[in-house]
Formats: structure tokens, sequence, C-alpha cells
């Protein structure tokens, strides 16, 4: 704060806030000026896990805005701002819950701040909220939710409490049972908060490691002493997790090795999968059937999955979204007496998606060929080629061996087939291993990024934030760098620390 002489020993406060804002590291902040002092490092969530209290990597480094609608830019004369300038001071009209304990100038509120339409401020604070509680998915979540004056004096303390209650958006096929509760994101006037509904992952890497399954909305309106709070569905699961393949596989054709009466000379016989067998041979695949999608022609496959929701300065919420395009032709012909020879190639790209703008993008290519032979007397042999490429570097792989007895050889194509009959489960369980070298950084809750996991390095790609894409370079590495964090003031971002960092 700053106060003016009135005279008469009367002052006027020109200024009232923090004017210290800046990275902090290792309870130290670095100010604008490059000058640095001690400050409190935000908060990190913990969970005692396998009996030892556990650091949560992602949470180092949140960080919210807190804007009070009509207040005014700060204006300095030409000497203030100097002298501002040169003690490493910035007088904002915003402000920064830091951590994920939210703290406000170095005290943890533990909650968040809501500006009513009278311009009051509340202290929102919430039960039920803890991430350290896996929770039941039979039965609804509910809360209270206490609203608290806050930053005032002189008047007497004011709270209200509110109940709340939602149900948890999962819905589709194999439903978990059970998962986490988070406050993911929290609009700039407090009048709604994002929750992630998920399971957490925790992994020796820098690997994604919140798993999203739906996201509820919280919001409140009206005057702090009568509001209105709610809660509610704002992305169910179906919609968190999501396949399109665009292929028309054509009939399902049969090769069978058929001994028939001790007469017959065995031979591989072929025919439509829905052609009934001739009289007298019995049933088809009780004697050695395998079978063979026939397809040739081009192939989409569009995999997406909702990473998290961010509000955008004006209070909209935007998806993040974590997407892979993959673009392609496909032959596999139906079979000869000979065999199978089948074909592939294909582009793809994956991205992280803000409000369907893309904010981090990696690329890569695919090519496949297989073939199985016959030789009338046995199963015969078969092998496969695939290269997958994933941000310049190629992973090749290939395989020979005995013909399987009861499937026609399709590995290069797994990726293609497996998903050409999408579930929700297995969006949430293969989406970032589509290529095997491909992994989601969440280095914050407001910084995701993409990184490529090359055989003796990692290449980091620069990540998405609320904002935009954070700046530098794709840089490769070898030491883990998972930290990061986003100022929603200035809408600078860091990323590949190897230390926690936070803004405020």
């Amino acid at each position: 704060m700053i106060l003016q002489h009135k005279g008469l020993g009367l002052f006027q406060a020109k200024l009232w806030g923090n004017p210290w804002h800046g990275p902090v590291r290792a309870g130290v902040l670095t100010l604008p000026n490059g000058s640095t002092r001690v400050w409190p490092q935000p908060s990190v969530h913990q969970d005692l896990i396998s009996g030892v209290l556990t650091d949560i990597p992602d949470t180092w480094g949140d960080a919210h805005r807190v804007k009070v609608p009509g207040v005014p830019e700060v204006v300095r004369s030409a000497e203030e701002l100097a002298a501002d300038e040169a003690a490493g001071r910035q007088w904002r009209n915003t402000a920064i819950l830091s951590g994920d304990r939210r703290a406000l100038g170095g005290k943890p509120l533990d909650g968040w701040i809501y500006i009513d339409p009278d311009g009051a401020r509340w202290l929102v604070r919430c039960t039920n909220l803890d991430e350290n509680t896996v929770r039941s998915f039979s039965t609804p979540w509910s809360a209270t939710l206490t609203l608290s004056r806050f930053g005032e004096f002189g008047r007497d303390a004011e709270s209200h409490t509110y109940p709340i209650s939602s149900g948890w958006g999962i819905d589709g096929a194999t439903a978990p049972t059970s998962g986490r509760l988070r406050l993911e994101s929290i609009r700039a006037d407090g009048s709604a908060a994002v929750l992630m509904v998920h399971e957490r992952r925790l992994g020796t890497a820098e690997t994604q490691i919140r798993w999203p399954y739906a996201f509820l909305e919280l919001t409140l309106s009206g005057p702090g002493a009568t509001a209105t709070v709610s809660c509610s569905v704002v992305k169910a699961r179906s919609a968190v997790s999501q396949a399109t393949v665009a292929m028309d596989l054509g009939p399902d054709y049969l090769a069978g090795y058929y001994n028939g009466p001790p007469s017959y000379t065995p031979e591989w016989r072929f025919q439509l999968a829905t052609t009934p067998p001739g009289p007298g041979e019995g049933n088809f695949s009780e004697w050695g059937g395998r079978s063979c999608k026939v397809y040739s022609g081009a192939v989409t496959l569009d995999i997406r999955r909702t990473l998290s929701i961010w509000y955008d300065v004006d209070g909209f919420r935007r998806d993040v979204d974590f997407v892979i395009e993959w673009d392609g032709n496909v032959d596999i012909p139906a079979p000869t007496a000979d065999g199978l020879e089948s074909t592939g190639s294909a582009n793809w790209a994956a991205s992280i998606e803000v409000g369907g703008e893309v904010r981090s993008q990696l690329l890569g290519a695919w090519t496949g060929t297989a073939s199985e032979t016959l030789d009338g007397t046995d199963l015969g042999s078969m092998s496969w080629a695939r290269t997958v490429t994933t941000d310049g570097i190629d992973y090749p792989e290939s395989v020979s061996d005995d013909a399987a007895a009861h499937n026609w050889v399709t590995l290069p194509f797994d990726e293609i087939l497996v998903y050409a009959a999408p579930t929700i489960a297995l969006v949430e369980a293969n989406a970032t291993t589509f290529n095997g070298h491909l992994d989601v950084i969440r280095y914050s809750p407001q910084v995701i990024g993409l990184c490529a996991d090359r055989p003796s390095a990692r290449a980091y790609h620069p990540p998405a934030t609320p904002t935009g894409t954070a700046s530098g370079a794709v840089t490769t590495g070898t030491t883990a760098r998972r930290y990061g964090a986003w100022d929603p003031h200035t809408g600078a971002a860091l990323w590949l620390e190897t230390s926690p960092v936070c803004w405020v």
C-alpha cells in the first residue's frame, strides 16, 4: 500500500495490494528486473502413497487469475513507473491464486474468490473436494459450499452456506466404478469452477498423470447472502473419450484346410464367411477356418480425449483435447490359393487443441506389409513388417514365423482394425500409446504438452496454455523435466523445469 499525505495528520490510500510478481523457485521470487526476494513457495498437493507422504508433481505450478469487474488498470506517472521498475514492482488490477492451496500474497486461501453482482468479495470454500479421496461413482457427489466476506475492514464477519450435489457423468462401455475429484479451473470472477472426475496415474517419467473421465461445473450467481449455487455435468465420459474410424471393411472371407473323407485330397478352400458350406462338408469353421477382413481404400482415424477444461479471458469454457488424426490407405485383398498379401501407409499428427485450436503438435508416419503363404498341405508361413515414424525418428519392427492356425496376419494394421470398433475404455487405455513413442506431459494444470519418447532421450515440444503456445523450441534431453507454470497476468509460461516453479 502507498499512502499520500493530505495534511492535518491524514493520509489517503493511493494503492493497495501486492506489487511483487514473478516465478518462485525454492522459496525465491524472481522479480521483473531480475532481482530476487524470499517468498513462500506456493504449496503442492500431497498424498500418502505406499505409506510415504508424496508430492503430486503437476500441482506445484497451479495458478488462477482473479479479476474484479470494473476495476480499471493501474495508472502510474513516469516518475512512479521508473521507481517501480527499478524496485521490481508491478501494480496490477488482477491477482493470482498460486499453487494447489491457491495462495494470495503468500497466504494459502484453500478456496477461491467470488465477486458478486454488487462487487462484494467472498471467499469460497467447499467441503468434500479433497483429491486424496477415492470416490464411488455409485453415489452422487455432495458437498457444502461456504461464502465468507473477504478483503474488508471494519465490519463483522459474515458467511453463508449452501448445499450442492451432482452426478458423475460416468457413462459408456466398461465404465469405471471409482475415481477422484479435483478443482481444475476457476473463472476470473469466481462465478464458476470446473471439477475434473479422473483417475490419477503416477509414473517415474513425465507421463500424463491424470485420465479424465468426466467434467463437472460448479456455478455461483447473485449476492453472496442469497446466492444461487449449483453443480452439473458439463462433459460426460462418452464425450471426453472418442474414436472415429472412416473405412468400409468388405466381406469376411474364410480359408479352410479341408481334409474331408479319407479319399479326399487335403486342400485349402476359400469362401465368403456368409456362404454356407457345401453338401457333406460339415461346418466350415470346424475344419481350420481362418478369417480375413477384405478392404482396399482410404482410412481416416480420429482419436480425441479431453485432458482439461480451461476458462478463457472472457470466462468461456475451452476444451483441452489430445487428438490423433491418422490418414492413409490400406490394401487387404481377398485371399488366394497362394495366401494373402496386405499393405498400408499413412501420415498422422498428434496435437493438443484448446477450443479446437492447435497449440502443440507432433508429426509422424506409418507403413506396413503383411504376407501369409499357403502350400496346400500345412498352415504355411507368415511375415510382417511395419515402421512407425515419430517426430522424424523411424521405429521398424518385423516378424517371421509359422502361420497362425485361426487368423490371417494383420498385425501391421492393429491400430486401424482395433480402433475400427472403438470403445471409450479403449481410448482411455491406449490413446497416448498409439505408436508407443508418444507421451502427454502435464507440467501444471495450465501447461500441457507433448513429447516424443526416443531410444536415448526425449524430444519436448512447446506446450499449450490457456492463452496460446508457450515460447521456446523443441528440446531434447535425458533429465526428467516435469515442472512448469503459467502466468495468468502476462500469459508467459515456464516449462522444461527440473524443479518446482509457480507464478505469483
